[in-house]
C-alpha cells in the first residue's frame, strides 16, 4: 500500500523564492513612483478637462439656440 509520503497535492505549499530577486524585478517591471511625477500630468489633465467642459457647454448652447431659431421660422 502507501506509506503516506505522497509528493503530489493542490499546491498549497509555497515555492522556494529568491526574495531579493523578486523585489528587484518587481521594481524594474512596475517601477517606483517619483514624488510629484503625476502632479504635472494632473494639472495638464485638469486644464484639458476644463477646456473640454467649456466646449461641451458651448455646443449645448449653440444647439439650444439652433432649436429656438428653427421653431421661430415655422
Amino acid at each position: 500500500m502507501s506509506d503516506g509520503s505522497w509528493a503530489g497535492g493542490k499546491g498549497s505549499k509555497p515555492r522556494k523564492v529568491d526574495r531579493k530577486k523578486f523585489d528587484d524585478n518587481y521594481d524594474r517591471i512596475f517601477g517606483k513612483k517619483k514624488a510629484g511625477e503625476n502632479v504635472e500630468n494632473c494639472k495638464e489633465g485638469e486644464e484639458l478637462g476644463l477646456k473640454l467642459l467649456q466646449s461641451v457647454k458651448e455646443m449645448k448652447a449653440q444647439k439650444s439656440d439652433y432649436k429656438r431659431n428653427e421653431g421661430a421660422e415655422k
